[in-house]
Formats: C-alpha cells, structure tokens, sequence
C-alpha cells in the first residue's frame, strides 16, 4: 500500500513539473514610444498566443519549454526575443 502511494505522490510530481508555467508581460511600442495595440504575441512552437491591448500591454502563460516570444504586427518587421529569466518583456 505504501508503495502505491509513493508511486502516485512521484506521478504527480513529475507531472506538476512537466506542466509548469510562467507568465511575462511587458509592452510593445513603436519607434516613437506609442503603445502599439493588437501586436500578436506567441511562444513558437507551443500554443501559448495572446495580442497586446489598448495601452500596448500583454500578458503570457508560457510553458517552461518556451525559449522565445515572437511579436508581429501588420506594417513591421516581426521580432523574436530570447526568453531569459525576467518575466517582463518591453518591446
């Protein structure tokens, strides 16, 4: 008995670990330094996607398997950015 709840309690461990998250924010201007609204924001290669809101900001849950956030917007150049350990990101 003792050993089946051992092996549940390290299943889930390694399961909570697996699916571990975390979110970053930050804002997206343009070269004049006005907030840029619906820039799209996603982290290649995962499902994590969100777009900037009236004041240029955003917010992401991206999984620990991310390793760069991508921002595209009609008229620029899309731009990937390292994920480093900040967890705000001002592009």
């Amino acid at each position: 008995m003792n050993r089946i709840l051992l092996g549940l309690v390290l299943l889930l461990c390694s399961a909570s670990v697996a699916l571990s998250q975390r979110t970053v924010s930050g804002k997206v201007t343009d070269e004049n330094g006005e907030a840029l609204v619906g820039v799209t924001v996603t982290a290649p290669g995962t499902r994590a996607g969100t777009q900037t809101d009236a004041n240029g900001m955003f917010s992401l849950e991206v999984p620990a398997n991310a390793v760069v956030l991508k921002f595209s917007y009609t008229g620029y150049e899309t731009q990937e950015v390292p994920l480093t350990a900040a967890n705000v990101y001002d592009v």
